[in-house]
């Protein structure tokens, strides 16, 4: 029976400390990031990234167009993984503001920077 509690206690704890760890990375993911490239014809695009506790906001500003999208998030390994809502409004989904790929993989270069595709994001310095 003793040994019964020992075991009992040993795997609460593992299984507790494995849960802050996941907690740990979430918080030190959590805040807003952006990034500005150079476009065609000497215009340039917006990417601002704000990443919640519990969603995301995601806007995409190019020279003719400004793509919006919400949802959730979640983290595997070095990875973020942003899943957008479900859009059933037809002339929103026709619309030059639509994002067809419902799920953006991001990948976390570290606690400052990810990387959605080849654009690198860089974490806004709080005022």
């Amino acid at each position: 029976m003793k040994n019964f509690v020992i075991v009992i206690l040993v795997a609460f704890g593992m299984l507790s400390c494995a849960s802050s760890g996941k907690t740990t990375r979430n918080k030190y993911i959590i805040g807003k990031y952006y990034a500005k490239v150079k476009g065609h014809f000497k215009t340039s695009i917006k990417y601002d990234l704000d990443i919640q506790p519990d969603s995301f906001f995601i806007i995409i500003e190019g020279h003719d167009y400004c793509s919006q999208e919400s949802g959730i998030w979640i983290i595997r390994d070095d990875s973020l993984f942003l899943l957008c809502k479900d859009e059933n409004r037809i002339n929103y989904i026709l619309s030059s503001g639509y994002m067809s790929r419902r799920k953006i993989a991001v990948k976390i270069i570290n606690s400052n920077r990810l990387r959605v595709d080849n654009i690198i994001l860089k974490r806004r310095r709080k005022n």
